[in-house]
């Protein structure tokens, strides 16, 4: 839920600014690396596409992550 929550807040700043990702790219692409490996691997999937199709990504991504996730021991 948090994740949808953030996407419809994303999409209405977008209606304001220019370039509304454009920092949150420029900081991948300026030195993520070292404190964010895996997020920086994949920066330019990140940033890919429309709006619409990012939305559509992140959503798989995080689904799967969680259909793959083992349960927690008792």
């Amino acid at each position: 839920m948090l994740h949808v929550t953030a996407i419809a807040a994303e999409l209405d700043r977008r209606r304001s600014q220019r370039d509304p990702i454009g920092r949150a790219r420029n900081a991948y692409e300026d030195g993520a690396d070292e404190r964010f490996p895996h997020a920086s691997a994949l920066h330019k999937e990140l940033f890919a596409g429309t709006p619409a199709q990012r939305v559509s990504w992140a959503l798989d991504v995080v689904l799967t992550g969680i259909a793959a996730a083992r349960e927690p021991e008792a």
